[in-house]
């Protein structure tokens, strides 16, 4: 059995805050070439083994 983590927004006061937004984090976008490109190698790595 694993667990599964991630990262949710808290809401305080009018102001809603995202924990990455204070680490520098980057979101993972579809649309991000960069992003599809590593996604694609992992992939790419895992059909391998």
């Amino acid at each position: 059995m694993g667990l599964d983590w991630g990262v949710i927004a808290k809401s305080r006061t009018v102001r809603r805050s995202n924990p990455t937004d204070f680490l520098g984090a980057r979101r993972a976008s579809k649309t991000d070439p960069e992003i599809v490109v590593r996604l694609r190698k992992l992939h790419a790595d895992r059909s391998e083994h």
